[in-house]
């Protein structure tokens, strides 16, 4: 008998890629609204209509869609994380991936397209954008069932997002899951995942902060393996 996969469960912004996409991306077309989104602004029970308001200033910025685009495909990867991915692909026998993120499925896809990774996920968990008449991006409003967690409030709720998938893929064809993530709306994951996980927190960010918390000691039930490049992770899933 095969031995069994493990899946792959990939955070994007400042996982996958470096930076934070969005913010970053006001940071150099927009620097007007950097202080905005550190005050009143930032209203946390609209996290969708914060983001279009991001865009929709940027527009009115004269900021064009191209020159966003242009942004996003010459994003740099997280180090290492480019021979990460051409390691994952000529192990495809060993591994499946997919990406669970609050960005948004136009946006993910520039950056997977600009870095030729597409092909080494089976799915991408995110929300919904389209461009609209004025060929601007626009977020779409997501299911509020995926925001009904206190734990993720006011990002989208991952650990609900993979419940979703579950239903539609067998999770007892993993030998285990094992995330990648930065953030504090990758705690909620973190958090469901069993003794056989593992969870590989960006170190230094907030994620690894509340993992090694002293209250978080019994919450979560993964190893944990803190990750600073791709090298440190291929190192890991070699032992696999």
């Amino acid at each position: 008998m095969s031995k069994k996969k493990s899946m792959l469960v990939f955070d994007m912004d400042q996982t996958i890629v470096d930076l934070d996409t969005e913010f970053s991306c006001v940071e150099k077309y927009a620097p007007d609204l950097v202080k905005e989104m550190n005050g009143d602004l930032y209203v946390k029970d609209h996290w969708i209509e914060f983001n279009n308001y991001l865009y929709e200033r940027m527009k009115k910025n004269n900021v064009t869609w191209e020159e966003i685009v242009k942004y996003f495909q010459e994003m740099k990867l997280s180090p290492n994380f480019e021979d990460l991915f051409n390691y994952i692909r000529k192990n495809s026998s060993k591994f499946d991936c997919i990406i669970v993120t609050g960005n948004n499925d136009i946006v993910v896809n520039i950056v997977l397209e600009s870095h030729k990774i597409k092909d080494c996920f089976k799915k991408v968990l995110c929300n919904k954008s389209y461009l609209d008449k004025e060929n601007y991006i626009k977020i779409e409003p997501v299911n509020e069932k995926y925001e009904h967690c206190k734990d993720c409030s006011p990002f989208l709720c991952k650990s609900l997002f993979m419940e979703d998938f579950w239903k539609e893929n067998n999770k007892d064809e993993y030998e285990r899951i094992i995330y990648f993530g930065d953030g504090g709306n990758d705690l909620c994951l973190s958090k469901k995942l069993a003794e056989r996980d593992f969870v590989f927190p960006r170190k230094n960010y907030k994620l690894y902060k509340l993992l090694f918390n002293e209250n978080m000691k019994n919450e979560v039930k993964a190893k944990i393996f803190p990750w600073e490049n791709g090298k440190e992770i291929i190192d890991i899933l070699k032992t696999l």
